[in-house]
């Protein structure tokens, strides 16, 4: 039925439009409550004593722009792993309104978790600490395809392993809120997108991380089954 209503409002010329208006009230929508919600989530991750950090594009915006980036889609948040860690954010999210969507394993390990509320996506990446290097996963898509495409093909996405220097946490400020990030941060960023991460980019994607290697695994996305 999608497919014939696709084809359908193509050959009325409608199917550009809508998609432009479903994409920018997404993004309006998205201006309005992640800083909201970061702010939220800030506070409740200091109460609760996690060990956490601003991650990836959410980080990259607070160190560039002091804010989350205007084409940003979702916040990203990593977490050391620890069993009480993950226990205290799933009763967070939970208590505040946060739907789990999914998680994506790898050979059966949970390596991160999506959240929403409001149609924003909260990104909880999980990180081990190996070998003197924080590790983590991102996943991409197939060549020439979109998350979507790549998950029906793949049911799952393609896997990338990261490896970031060792770090301490310092308090940074955005929005009158106090979050954790990494102390070295202009090193950190620029382990991941490059030295040249000051300046904007909304073309990239994650095969262009400076730090990640392409497994020949595939990230399993798992559904949350919820109440």
């Amino acid at each position: 039925m999608k497919k014939i209503l696709k084809i359908l409002l193509k050959k009325l010329r409608l199917y550009n439009v809508i998609i432009n208006k479903k994409k920018e009230y997404e993004q309006n929508n998205f201006k309005k409550y992640a800083p909201l919600f970061l702010v939220e989530l800030g506070k409740k991750f200091e109460e609760n004593n996690i060990l956490y950090w601003l991650e990836y594009g959410t980080l990259l915006g607070a160190i560039r722009e002091k804010k989350i980036i205007d084409y940003d889609y979702d916040i990203d948040i990593a977490v050391l792993k620890n069993e009480e860690n993950l226990l205290k954010i799933e009763k967070i999210f939970k208590d505040n309104g946060f739907t789990k969507v999914h998680e994506i394993k790898l050979d059966e390990i949970t390596t991160e978790k999506k959240y929403k509320k409001n149609n924003i996506s909260i990104d909880i990446y999980i990180f081990t600490f190996e070998k003197n290097k924080f590790n983590g996963y991102c996943y991409g898509e197939l060549e020439n395809k979109n998350f979507t495409e790549t998950l029906q093909l793949l049911n799952g996405f393609v896997t990338y392993k990261c490896e970031f220097n060792p770090f301490k946490t310092i308090d940074y400020e955005i929005y009158n809120q106090k979050f954790k990030i990494p102390e070295n941060y202009m090193e950190h960023l620029a382990e991941y997108y490059g030295k040249d991460f000051m300046i904007p980019n909304s073309n990239w994607k994650q095969e262009d991380a400076y730090n990640c290697i392409r497994l020949e695994k595939i990230g399993k996305l798992i559904k949350a089954e919820n109440d």
